[in-house]
């Protein structure tokens, strides 16, 4: 699944090249690739890095409006000093990683001319198809009343939807086949990710660093 999304950038460029060779029209018009670093302010958890790859279209574009649909892969990642694991076993400095389809709207308000600085803001929905967690997974066996410690990796078994607001900031900067943008923006997820029976809240808020390419069309463009 991995190498899908890596893979995309590169799928996006032949794309573009085939249309301008063959005349078939890109259905998208802007492709991101972002670094992430969650911001879960709870105890025993230490904020990582992740990454994320974005395609996007404009479902209106103005010279100061955009209002855009997207389709995006976020990966987050956090450690936790401890996760509860049953009665008698803990897991201990957990690497908890979420994987993340998001589908955000987003409204982009834009200013300037060769050199634009935007406002944006939206919603989205997250669809998590697996989360993993990573630690030493110990305790006492109930029957064998036996010690055991290992390194265990298994499914985290978090929820699979969610929803949220974004918003951040930006600089576009115009060329002549392409427009390349540079945006900061903070990714609030409106609910936690376990259930209301588990010990701990899992949080997945995190802070993103966004570069972007947007392609322009040949004609009829309001945004050259």
């Amino acid at each position: 699944m991995r190498n899908i999304f890596l893979l995309m950038p590169f799928i996006f460029f032949h794309f573009q090249v085939l249309s301008q060779d063959k005349k078939i029209k890109f259905p998208f018009h802007e492709f991101s690739i972002s670094a992430n670093r969650t911001n879960v302010a709870t105890n025993g958890t230490e904020n990582r890095n992740g990454f994320g790859l974005g395609i996007y279209r404009y479902i209106v574009s103005k010279k100061i409006i955009n209002l855009t649909l997207g389709l995006e892969y976020n990966r987050t990642s956090q450690f936790k000093k401890s996760m509860y694991a049953g009665h008698f076993y803990n897991f201990n400095n957990v690497t908890l990683k979420v994987y993340n389809i998001s589908i955000p709207l987003l409204i982009r308000i834009s200013t300037g001319n060769k050199f634009k600085i935007f406002a944006e803001a939206g919603s989205f929905i997250d669809i998590i198809p697996y989360a993993e967690k990573t630690g030493t997974f110990s305790g006492i066996n109930p029957y064998t009343y036996q010690y055991s410690s290992n390194l265990k990796t298994e499914n985290a078994g978090l929820n699979k939807m969610n929803f949220g607001f974004s918003g951040g900031i930006g600089l576009l900067i115009s060329a002549s086949e392409f427009d390349v943008i540079i945006k900061p923006d903070y990714i609030k997820p409106a609910l936690k990710l376990n259930n209301d029976t588990e010990f701990e809240d899992i949080f997945n808020n995190y802070f993103r660093i966004v570069f972007a390419i947007r392609l322009k069309e040949k004609t009829g463009d309001t945004q050259k």
